[in-house]
């Protein structure tokens, strides 16, 4: 389909006629190249649009890219105010440390019947010990 095309093209149901529905068709047939990748946004009025480049006016707001196909392949984020900026660097750094600590384990232990077995031993150990303490 053309950028044209593309850029009329939403979401919300329109009136159309067979004489357009066929000019539309012979349009993308005729079109020398489809766009490798197609962007979905949402307007104000909560419309999806599609289309193979974003209207200067939601530049800033938060977008699908879809391949060839339609199908989702990324996802970029609107503007962000400093509150959700700081939240977003927050929240990806508690999965960046979680990532760190999971490969940590994964590359220290062979299974997770090990990880499981140096909790037990370690509890007991820690039982010992209160025990003791206790009886002291």
């Amino acid at each position: 389909m053309t950028p044209a095309i593309l850029a009329r093209y939403s979401a919300e149901p329109r009136p159309s006629s067979a004489g357009e529905a066929i000019a539309v068709a012979a349009a993308a047939a005729n079109s020398p190249t489809t766009p490798s990748q197609t962007y979905r946004w949402t307007d104000d009025k909560g419309v999806v649009h599609y289309g193979d480049s974003i209207p200067s006016e939601y530049a800033q707001s938060e977008r699908s890219v879809l391949n060839g196909q339609g199908v989702e392949v990324g996802h970029v984020e609107g503007g962000k105010n400093a509150a959700q900026q700081a939240e977003q660097a927050r929240a990806d750094d508690i999965a960046r440390q979680r990532a760190q600590h999971d490969q940590f384990l994964l590359s220290t232990y062979v299974s997770t019947k090990d990880i499981e077995q140096l909790r037990d031993e370690r509890i007991e150990l820690m039982d010992a010990q209160i025990r003791s303490a206790t009886i002291y």
